[in-house]
């Protein structure tokens, strides 16, 4: 759902374009292309409350940094 929205509001905008929506659909696939396994070999190294603990933290570091960058 978040995914869409961020979609939604990139075609916003982009003046009506689908742009900057595409682009960031090639950025997060490259990126999942790119680091989904490492990720996902680090978190079978480690115990799964010490992966999920990071996750979590990420997801709301990214979280706060786009809200503070954001044009509201």
């Amino acid at each position: 759902m978040w995914q869409y929205a961020v979609g939604l509001y990139l075609v916003h905008m982009g003046g009506g374009q689908l742009r900057l929506a595409a682009v960031l659909g090639f950025t997060c696939g490259g990126f999942v292309m790119l680091l989904g396994s490492l990720i996902g070999d680090w978190v079978d190294r480690n115990r799964r409350l010490t992966g999920m603990f990071h996750v979590t933290i990420n997801g709301i570091l990214s979280l706060c940094v786009c809200l503070c960058l954001s044009p509201f």
